[in-house]
């Protein structure tokens, strides 16, 4: 590492820790992406450029994770510890899924994924043995026309990968311009083989999004922002799967959810094991939302949100 190199890391290093400048604003000052930051942080604590040095460090989330499974009823919690760094948090989310998936999945089970950047990095950091002939398949039809790794067919490959087992393709658009379209492209041969392949899925892991600017749907154009404000002037505040549901975990039908291709609620309720994973106080909501739905049963959630969750569930109670 050059120098100037090493001055760049800690001028950032300074502007995120001590000034408690946000990523986006050091980003902008540095002409850079917000992953670049996200990125340089992390190498900066590796290089140790930045020591964190933690004082009375919080025993363990036990509390705040049987506290959740109480008041949504769910299964099991399990709380990340919310690190500066968003990367670092994935690490740890990817670690606690490779455990949650050694104990729930089977040799020979089939898991199925959803989308998103959660996902994406789980997939990508997932450490998983003993398991053999796992078959991993997207639940949720193909988006976007620029491959990014955080659409189902990518991270279906990724967790195949990291699982040794083989990955199948959802060779359909999430969203079909009709219900006349859908109709007919889900009576197609191959994707009714993958369909009824969903009525077997053993597991499946899903993220959540809002319906905010910040959002991965409005960030990568899945929907634009004058669908979007449609659907929450419907009162959807979350997607799962891209299914939509209201503040009550209510499913919001709608023309967009008539001619969406995915494993619906309804399926999602009879499995055993969903896990839902969500990171950011951004998407408090739409996890408050998919947890009043009745389907989930296992989540994986960093501090801040947990903490955000229990005050929300407060609020409305």
């Amino acid at each position: 590492m050059t120098e100037s190199e090493r001055s760049q890391l800690a001028k950032m290093a300074r502007q995120y820790y001590m000034e408690d400048l946000p990523l986006r604003e050091i980003a902008e000052r540095f002409n850079v992406s917000v992953a670049t930051v996200s990125r340089s942080l992390s190498r900066a604590r590796r290089e140790g450029i930045v020591e964190i040095s933690i004082r009375d460090a919080h025993p363990g989330f036990g509390s705040l994770e049987s506290q959740i499974e109480a008041t949504f009823g769910i299964r099991e919690c399990s709380v990340i510890q919310s690190h500066p760094v968003i990367s670092d948090i994935y690490l740890d989310m990817a670690d606690v899924i490779g455990n949650v998936l050694c104990r729930v999945l089977e040799s020979g089970a089939i898991l199925g994924v959803s989308w998103g950047e959660t996902l994406r990095a789980i997939g990508s950091d997932l450490r998983v043995s003993g398991l053999k002939g796992v078959s991993v398949i997207p639940v949720i039809g193909a988006m976007g026309t620029i491959e990014t790794g955080i659409f189902p067919n990518s991270i279906a490959k990724s967790f195949a990968d990291k699982l040794g087992g083989v990955s199948y393709l959802v060779n359909a658009p999430m969203i079909l311009d009709s219900l006349q379209v859908r109709d007919s492209v889900t009576k197609d041969r191959n994707l009714s083989t993958v369909m009824k392949m969903w009525e077997k899925v053993d597991v499946a892991i899903l993220s959540v999004s809002g319906l905010g600017p910040e959002s991965s749907v409005a960030r990568f154009g899945v929907f634009s922002a004058e669908e979007l404000a449609l659907l929450r002037s419907l009162g959807v505040v979350c997607l799962t799967n891209f299914s939509m549901l209201d503040v009550r975990g209510n499913l919001v039908s709608n023309d967009f959810s008539d001619r969406i291709i995915n494993l619906n609620v309804e399926r999602l309720k009879s499995m055993r094991n969903v896990i839902i994973v969500a990171c950011g106080a951004e998407k408090t909501q739409a996890t408050h939302a998919a947890l009043l739905s009745g389907f989930v049963d296992i989540l994986v959630v960093d501090e801040k949100t947990a903490i955000s969750l229990v005050q929300l569930a407060g609020a409305k109670n």
